[in-house]
């Protein structure tokens, strides 16, 4: 079975076997942003622990091989200095706005869901 970090590895190693050397580490990690592979359909689907540790783990080994480090402390930093994201942070947001919009649907079929998505967003805001 593949999974979504699997197809994240992929995604990463595709663009880093291209420029991985050559380019700056600020293109990288743009790139690296630009790539949704890993929290793709999440909002729409549930979540559990042990999934997010599973994303942050892809996330966190394929910032080790950006710069360069072993040290989960130093890619904090620079995750945090580039303005990467928790993959729990991400995660509620995206599922957040998918919520959003699907509470405030005017489409039928939406309305049905839209009871259960304002239950979602209110559990949201008290977490």
């Amino acid at each position: 079975m593949i999974t979504p970090e699997k197809f994240f590895y992929r995604s990463y190693n595709a663009i880093f076997g291209k420029i991985g050397r050559i380019a700056s580490e600020d293109v990288i990690m743009h790139l690296i942003k630009c790539i949704p592979i890993l929290v793709y359909a999440v909002e729409a689907s549930p979540v559990n622990r042990s999934l997010k540790k599973s994303f942050q783990f892809s996330l966190t080994r394929i910032l080790m091989k950006i710069f360069k480090t072993r040290s989960s402390e130093i890619v904090m930093e620079y995750r945090n200095y580039f303005g990467f994201h928790t993959i729990s942070t991400l995660i509620k947001k995206r599922k957040a706005t998918f919520l959003y919009k699907l509470a405030n649907s005017q489409n039928q079929l939406y309305e049905l869901f839209s009871l259960v998505a304002q239950e979602e967003i209110d559990a949201f805001s008290y977490s």
